[in-house]
């Protein structure tokens, strides 16, 4: 346990959660075709427009995965998601794309280096550089023109000093000071026309396993709170592990994809090897199947497919952010409008077994059908086995994991407001620690999405404990459940007779 700090641990006879904001985060790695490799957590992206902005656009020459990410993000926004974070993916020989000022000495040495946000090819056929003197005496401009066009200038700039400030908040470069040991303001660099950054790579080719969960970990480290985390395009087993041991490293709900046009077989076997995989961590994982039509990207061309855990992502999303986590994202609450149809077609039968000790998640054409039927999701759980006595099966409803989930996180915020205050001989503070918790609580006991509660602190402080320099707190909650199935039975009654209280 750090000093100081929390710890929070959880276990199947005491969970739950309240509703809340962070949850609602699709947090992915993705191949884009440009932009920075690690998210700004302040600035998460709120639309496809603030996605194209800072990672471009739909460029199929960079590949499908690239393609994938794009469509994934646009599918997430269309059916109701709130935030998106992104881990940029890119090869190990990636190289970030520059140019280099000299500066105005007569035996001119290097002054600035002007780089490209993150790694890539694009910057080397699209951003440009140029250098203008100011108006002032001694002061120079810094232009970015992006396919030739001028799309951000600089103030009057005195000094390379200066340059690396605005280019902080550039929206395309950022500026490295080389320190000239030229004097100012000869240190100043020189008049330069439009000339295109060059050497970037992406090295895409060379993408493994190892890159795609270097990604989630390097750019989506604890601090950043709960939410919904997926490789974009990524299908297989050995990809997914890295994901749920991501997510359950750090209080996270893994979504995973089958690879497109799986058969209830395959999908079967894929999530039976994650599970293997997982073991107990399984529980903070979730599959869906199978991968979806949506209108296609611009006039002219053929619907898209996508894959279902960008649509998952998007109903999850906007029930966390808008209700409480405990209502399933599914059925009548999981009906996705935008969604032209589902690739594959699966069975009943078929439904219920991969429902059964897989799970996997399926999305279907409801039923009635009609003439232009809304595909809904129609599963809610997680990948934990519902194998008699394992020991993570109290977390097969989805529902349960997201309010678990989301209770790590309310609780930690509770113990923030406690570490370094005083621990008093009257109980008083035990006391207000207890009341807290016992708030957070109590308003979703009252909305339903908590069966019961009881919050310890008298056992679990003592003498011993307290000389530590520990407060503690045991939490033990019932997560009202899902009714999965539902069975009705109707009584034919004679019509001499009386029908049966």
């Amino acid at each position: 346990m750090p000093r100081p700090g929390v710890t929070i641990t959880t276990s199947a006879a005491a969970v739950a959660a309240t509703p809340g904001k962070p949850l609602g985060t699709w947090l992915i790695a993705a191949q884009t075709q440009r932009g920075p490799s690690v998210p700004d957590p302040t600035r998460p992206l709120r639309s496809l427009g603030d996605y194209a902005n800072q990672y471009g656009s739909r460029d199929a020459t960079l590949g499908a995965s690239v393609t994938a990410a794009y469509d994934a993000v646009d599918a997430f926004f269309r059916t109701g998601g709130s935030a998106v974070l992104v881990a940029r993916v890119v090869g190990p020989s990636a190289v970030t794309a520059s140019r280099t000022l000299q500066d105005r000495a007569g035996s001119p040495v290097n002054t600035l280096r002007v780089d490209a946000i993150g790694p890539g090819a694009w910057a080397n056929s699209h951003l440009k550089v140029s250098v203008a003197n100011g108006v002032t005496s001694n002061t120079y401009v810094i232009t970015i023109l992006v396919d030739d066009v001028v799309t951000e200038t600089s103030p009057e700039l005195a000094s390379p000093t200066d340059a690396v400030t605005w280019g902080a908040s550039s929206g395309y470069v950022r500026i490295v000071d080389l320190a000239s040991a030229t004097a100012a303001p000869t240190n100043n660099p020189a008049v330069l026309s439009a000339t295109a950054l060059a050497s970037g790579a992406d090295d895409l080719a060379s993408v493994t396993d190892t890159q795609w969960t270097n990604a989630l970990n390097t750019g989506f480290p604890y601090a950043y709170g709960p939410g919904l985390v997926s490789k974009v395009g990524v299908s297989t087993a050995a990809g997914h592990a890295g994901t749920v041991a991501h997510a359950a490293a750090n209080n996270r709900v893994a979504l995973l994809d089958g690879a497109a046009g799986s058969s209830q077989g395959t999908l079967t076997t894929l999530a039976a090897s994650v599970q293997s995989t997982a073991g107990s961590t399984s529980e903070y994982a979730a599959l869906f199947a199978p991968w979806l039509q949506v209108p296609a990207a611009s006039t002219g061309t053929s619907p898209r497919l996508v894959a279902p855990s960008s649509v998952a992502a998007g109903l999850i999303s906007a029930q966390v952010t808008t209700g409480s986590p405990n209502i399933p994202a599914a059925g009548d609450n999981g009906r996705a409008e935008w969604v032209i149809d589902v690739q594959s077609v699966f069975t009943a039968t078929e439904r219920d077994t991969l429902n059964a000790a897989s799970p996997v998640n399926v999305f279907r054409r409801p039923y009635p059908a009609s003439a232009a039927p809304a595909i809904e999701l129609y599963g809610y759980n997680t990948l934990a086995s519902v194998a008699s006595g394992s020991t993570n099966s109290a977390w097969r409803q989805l529902s349960a994991q997201l309010m678990r989930t989301q209770l790590v996180h309310e609780m930690n915020l509770v113990g923030e407001q406690f570490v370094f205050d005083q621990i008093d001989g009257k109980g008083l503070k035990i006391a207000e620690f207890k009341g807290t918790i016992m708030g957070v609580l109590a308003e979703y006991k009252g909305a339903g999405s908590l069966w019961d509660f009881r919050v310890d602190t008298d056992s679990v402080n003592n003498a011993t404990t307290i000389a530590a320099g520990e407060l503690h707190a045991r939490v033990q909650v019932q997560i009202s459940p899902y009714g999965e199935f539902v069975t009705i039975d109707v009584v034919k009654t004679p019509i001499n007779q009386s029908i049966a209280a």
